[in-house]
């Protein structure tokens, strides 16, 4: 068995820190590189560093699209609903003035009548 406090040798599962809990030396990050390689001088990404922020942007992209969808959608219905409410006006008012034109012509037919009886 491997007993760090006399051979000085470390296992697999050491944490590689300090007694005061600060990390190694070989363990400190002296490149301190930007998350998005857009914005670094050269180099690679380590196999640590997961393209997170990637999928946390296409995500952020597909609900945006997804909202502008169903904000186009919406608009869309609003439109519609709109313009069917301006067609059943006029429609309404069509009805209603080919209802005035029937009855003025109604009342004047009951006119012609009454004077000619």
């Amino acid at each position: 068995m491997d007993d760090q406090r006399t051979t000085d040798r470390r296992t697999m599962d050491d944490d590689r820190r300090t007694t005061e809990g600060r990390l190694m030396d070989d363990q400190r990050r002296t490149d301190v590189w930007a998350r998005d390689d857009r914005l670094t001088t050269g180099g690679r990404r380590r196999m640590d560093d997961r393209p997170t922020d990637y999928y946390y942007y296409y995500y952020y992209y597909y609900y945006y699209y997804y909202y502008y969808y169903y904000y186009y959608y919406y608009y869309y219905n609003y439109y519609y609903y709109y313009y069917y409410y301006y067609y059943y006006y006029y429609y309404y008012y069509y009805y209603y003035y080919y209802y005035y034109y029937y009855y003025y012509y109604y009342c004047y037919y009951y006119y012609d009548i009454f004077l000619h009886v």
